[in-house]
């Protein structure tokens, strides 16, 4: 079965791991989240060539049933980028990297009021901890909107070129 980055619940299979791969190089979505990530550098622009940002994610996506959550999905693997970015201390543009994994539980919106999950975040399934996520009434998701997030919560806000210790007193 191919995996998209719009995954509807009702056409996974029960209890089935379904594994895949998504690569900026040939997957539109996470393309454009690589580019939102590089924020506009291109390594032309700073004789970077010998530089190649990446973007990748390696998972799995499990449809379960309980009758806690009823019918939901698991979404697991490991999310790795290599993107451009500006040392906070010298504003040299640098490749800096993102090493995350991803562990989501889409559920069904209608859940949310009747569990008291409006504040929550995370949700425990089988004592694992799970980022908590929703279906859209149709019961769909878009797995680059968790991507997105798990990049952004996971991206260094101040970057820093390794070795470097601020600028030389005179």
């Amino acid at each position: 079965m191919k995996v998209n980055n719009k995954v509807a619940i009702d056409r996974m299979p029960f209890r089935k791991e379904v594994k895949f791969r998504f690569d900026h190089s040939d997957t539109k979505f996470v393309s454009e989240l690589l580019d939102e990530l590089n924020d506009g550098i291109k390594a032309a622009d700073y004789n970077l060539t010998d530089k190649t940002p990446f973007l990748s994610f390696e998972g799995s996506i499990t449809r379960l049933q309980d009758d806690k959550y009823q019918d939901y999905l698991l979404l697991e693997g490991r999310l790795k980028a290599n993107f451009f970015a500006v040392c906070v201390g010298s504003g040299v543009v640098m490749l800096d990297e993102i090493d995350a994994d991803v562990y989501a539980a889409i559920i069904d919106t209608e859940l949310e009021a009747r569990f008291g999950h409006e504040e929550d975040t995370t949700v425990y399934i089988n004592d694992d901890e799970y980022d908590l996520y929703y279906f859209n009434e149709k019961g769909e998701f878009e797995i680059k909107e968790i991507l997105s997030e798990y990049l952004f919560l996971n991206k260094n806000p101040y970057p820093k070129i390794a070795n470097f210790d601020g600028p030389k007193s005179v």
